[in-house]
């Protein structure tokens, strides 16, 4: 599907959230830098974001798109990643309370259904995303394990709306017990829960070798520009660097 853009958001029964940052050198995958420095840190932020978003455009076009992005402005993500993005700013202190406003606010919008993505694993596909609605369909909670024992999806169904926020206090951010700390919290409110397959973050430079090429090096369309020209010799080599 294309990712939409502009508000009101539409209702919509399935809604996709990606979360990310906006990949300002210094700023993003920090525990990078020192491998590969700012601008090749920032890079592999942008380029884990770009096939994520690739992958939500591959989603059935009942499935609403929106980019929550740290850092930049709408005007830069979309310059970036696309004019059909659909960029929403994070809101709120710390990881915790901006997934569950970024949730609370698309349940709120009227989506039955609710998947929040992180950047981090780009070994995320529209198959499991699919999958991971699918479980909502007959389960409260889904979650995406990361290797590291955090998790890098988590989906809400709108039944559970009220009490949504239970699932992120109390939670150690960052550390190897969030997944089983989130799974707990669920269980105390009496929510089923269905998991997806585990996948692991990019977080440490060993972890750039598990990267697949196909998101270091995607394939991307051609374009064949032809300027006609008569006698320009003068004028055709700044034109033709301005062009690249």
């Amino acid at each position: 599907m294309a990712l939409s853009r502009g508000a009101p958001a539409p209702k919509t029964s399935e809604l996709l959230l990606v979360f990310t940052r906006f990949p300002d050198p210094g700023k993003v995958k920090t525990r990078l830098i020192p491998a590969f420095g700012p601008e090749g840190a920032a890079r592999l932020q942008f380029l884990m974001t770009r096939h994520l978003l690739q992958q939500a455009r591959e989603m059935p076009s009942g499935v609403r798109v929106e980019v929550h992005h740290d850092g930049g402005t709408p005007g830069l993500m979309s310059a970036l990643f696309g004019e059909d993005v659909n960029p929403v700013p994070q809101t709120g202190q710390g990881l915790g309370s901006r997934m569950a406003l970024a949730l609370r606010r698309g349940l709120d919008q009227g989506a039955g259904r609710v998947v929040l993505v992180g950047s981090d694993c780009p070994s995320i596909d529209v198959r499991l995303l699919n999958r991971a609605f699918a479980e909502l369909r007959s389960h409260d909670v889904v979650l995406g394990p990361a290797a590291d024992g955090g998790y890098y999806l988590v989906g809400l169904n709108s039944r559970i709306s009220g009490r949504l926020g239970a699932l992120f206090t109390g939670i150690d951010w960052g550390s190897d017990r969030v997944l089983t700390q989130t799974r707990h919290k669920a269980a105390e409110q009496g929510w089923t829960v269905a998991q997806v397959e585990t996948l692991p973050d990019i977080d440490h430079p060993g972890d750039v070798s598990r990267v697949p090429q196909t998101v270091l090096s995607p394939r991307v369309a051609s374009l064949s520009v032809v300027i006609p020209v008569l006698n320009e010799a003068a004028n055709l080599g700044p034109t033709l660097q301005s062009l690249s």
